[in-house]
């Protein structure tokens, strides 16, 4: 019997439920095609995990996933005039496009600039895509995709990672050639979700940069000695000298700095004595400099 608590876990799919979290990163049919195969049509109303939808297709054959509110007093688009590339709220004629953007606000002077401020409720719809004859919007991104893996047949150097491979076979039969990596998947899928909400890769790596930053100017001021030269160090990691002599025992500085929650690489590089520090993971300027206080500490 499952309690209250579960029972909620397990059912509740709207706003941030972990559940609907969870149901929103799979295909999720949203219409079926035919309901909206006429170019500026009646709008359709929908509703997917908890949240009402309006879908149309423009006078360009585009299709639309928008939230049904309008964002000016709250109307429903459902009733809005598909026109001329736009979905027309009746209300006060606010007309959005298929992306949620603002197109014509008739109650503000256009050198206002206040439509481009306001956006409809879209861009949490971007995961949703096409499945079989439900209508989903598809990630913009999808072709560009599609030719990457087509272009990597024989690029694998391992059979167990060939995607083009794996590709094909769903393709083919839908099954994964070896047993599914779920946990994998589940953690690949949460790092990009990660990294999207950071920035993406430049904003990740200028977190990189200042944890490097802030770790190589503290222990050099600790007497460390970095092995590579600034204008060649990366970001990831940093190696630096064991101090010669001065009573500085390795395996108590390390042993020290795994009691007070950090543990460092030990390996060595080449035939010099040295240990190597990590600039990244989940981790910034807070830790870099907590990481310093434990050294301090034990130094």
């Amino acid at each position: 019997m499952l309690t209250r608590e579960q029972n909620e876990l397990l059912c509740r799919v709207e706003g941030a439920a972990a559940m609907g979290q969870l149901m929103r990163r799979h295909w999720l049919p949203v219409c079926m095609a035919e309901e909206v195969a006429e170019r500026d049509g009646a709008p359709l109303k929908a509703r997917l995990l908890g949240e009402d939808l309006v879908v149309f297709r423009d006078s360009e054959g585009r299709l639309g996933v928008l939230g049904e509110r309008c964002p000016h007093r709250n109307a429903s688009l459902v009733f809005g005039r598909n026109e001329q590339c736009g979905l027309r709220c009746l209300y006060h004629g606010w007309k959005f496009d298929v992306e949620g953007n603002v197109l014509e606000m008739t109650s503000e002077p256009p050198e206002s600039g206040f439509a481009e401020k306001v956006k409809v409720g879209a861009e949490e719809l971007e995961r949703l895509y096409s499945f079989d004859e439900a209508l989903i919007r598809y990630l913009d991104r999808f072709d560009e995709a599609l030719s990457a893996l087509e272009a990597s047949a024989g690029n694998a150097h391992a059979l167990s990672l060939d995607l083009h491979a794996q590709w094909r076979g769903f393709e083919d039969n839908g099954q994964w050639r070896f047993t599914p990596p779920v946990h994998c998947l589940l953690a690949l899928d949460r790092a990009i979700e990660e990294l999207d909400r950071e920035g993406g890769v430049r904003a990740r790596g200028r977190r990189y940069r200042e944890n490097r930053r802030i770790l190589v100017k503290g222990m050099r001021a600790l007497g460390f000695r970095t092995y590579l030269r600034d204008a060649v160090q990366g970001p990831i990691i940093v190696t630096f000298h064991v101090p010669a002599g001065g009573g500085f025992n390795f395996g108590r500085f390390y042993d020290g700095l795994c009691k007070r929650g950090y543990v460092i690489y030990p390996g060595k590089v080449t035939k010099a004595e040295t240990f190597r520090i990590g600039c990244i993971g989940r981790i910034g300027p807070a830790q870099m400099r907590g990481l310093l206080a434990a050294v301090r500490a034990l130094v």
